[in-house]
């Protein structure tokens, strides 16, 4: 996988850094200050972007590749 930075918009990286600390979609708009449904919206664009189904397949794909367990949007993913 290409550097996620390069593959996702400013406001993607935000919502993807907030989603990796565990938040909800709930607890991500409240933070930026937008919509549940605009979290939602950009949450398909990153699933899509990184090709998963959603936010269970792309923390299993992120810890299979990241076995440390410290990921980041700026970390380089390898899809070896």
């Amino acid at each position: 996988m290409a550097l996620l930075s390069e593959r996702l918009t400013q406001r993607e990286r935000q919502i993807f850094d907030l989603l990796l600390k565990g938040l909800s979609n709930r607890a991500i708009a409240s933070r930026l200050g937008i919509s549940i449904k605009t979290v939602e919206t950009h949450l398909s664009h990153i699933y899509r972007k990184l090709g998963v189904a959603g936010r269970i397949e792309l923390c299993a794909q992120l810890r299979q590749q990241n076995p440390s367990g410290r990921l980041s949007s700026h970390e380089q993913h390898d899809e070896r």
